[in-house]
């Protein structure tokens, strides 16, 4: 199989000493086969702006195998992207968040980490700004099969390991780490922030991007609809992050979160941040917590 192909070549560059063989998820055939399919074909229509666009439509002969492939690998919850034409519209406007984010951190020339990477959106868009590398570790397959989609037309200048931080052993360490929507899905948020800080150089900038509340929450049944999750306030990130080792911590974005950023569409077509908030108020979640407000932290 091709992409098999590369992804093994893409995790042995990386260090990882595993093939797609070695994975096991019901659906991976079905997903390998979707990608497989698609004519292998060379462009050099590429962008890697607000929407990610992979090759001209006049390009290909048989549109219909690329809208199947693109529906056999959804859900979709971060983009959006534009393959041969053929718009992928996530969960997530991903292009709004990175907005927010790289007028703070300059990636020119800088080795990235990004742990929690989803299907690569981030990335790309990483490398536009100037990134020397790009490094993505996620253990969802379906994220790592949909990067592997748009890889094979781009190259590997992007490597996305299906591994999780804890079985992440870093080669080198990098100049900058992002850990974007992850720290409040953690059950110790600060012994993350540790594995952090110990993946950056001497001189390093983390990039936290994080749901935050007014005082630390930790509710027993769900927020949003969220099971374990663990909010931090920003009074904790600096406690946290200052204790570490970081000597400039600063808060560069706060901002709540819309339901035209996040919802539903048709390459997502579950449950969205609609149906989290309540019908009475949408300043509150359905559990009767403020609605969801992240923050930027960028710290060194």
């Amino acid at each position: 199989m091709r992409v098999a192909q590369y992804l093994g070549t893409s995790w042995r560059s990386q260090g990882l000493n595993i093939s797609i063989d070695d994975l096991n998820h019901g659906d991976l055939p079905r997903w390998l086969n979707a990608i497989d399919l698609l004519p292998n074909s060379a462009t050099t229509h590429v962008s890697l702006g607000s929407v990610v666009t992979i090759g001209d439509p006049r390009e290909i002969d048989d549109n219909d195998v690329f809208d199947r492939c693109i529906q056999t690998l959804a859900p979709w919850r971060k983009g959006p992207f534009r393959l041969f034409g053929r718009p992928i519209n996530s969960e997530w406007r991903s292009d709004l968040k990175w907005e927010r984010i790289r007028s703070n951190v300059d990636l020119r020339g800088r080795s990235v980490l990004d742990v929690g990477c989803g299907n690569g959106y981030y990335g790309w868009r990483m490398l536009e700004a100037g990134a020397s590398s790009v490094t993505g570790i996620d253990s969802s397959l379906l994220f790592v099969l949909q990067h592997a989609l748009f890889a094979q037309y781009i190259g590997n200048q992007q490597a996305i390991l299906p591994i999780r931080l804890n079985d992440f052993s870093v080669q080198e360490p990098y100049d900058v780490v992002f850990s974007m929507g992850v720290l409040y899905h953690q059950r110790n948020p600060a012994a993350h922030l540790d594995a952090l800080s110990k993946l950056l150089t001497p001189n390093g900038t983390l990039v936290l991007e994080t749901l935050i509340y007014p005082t630390k929450l930790a509710p027993d049944q769900r927020y949003a609809r969220m099971k374990h999750v663990q909010i931090p306030s920003i009074e904790d990130l600096y406690r946290d992050l200052e204790a570490l080792g970081f000597n400039d911590v600063d808060v560069k974005n706060v901002s709540l979160t819309r339901t035209t950023e996040q919802r539903s569409t048709a390459n997502m077509p579950f449950e969205s941040l609609a149906e989290a908030l309540s019908g009475q108020n949408a300043l509150e979640t359905i559990e009767g917590h403020r609605s969801p407000v992240r923050a930027v932290i960028i710290a060194s």
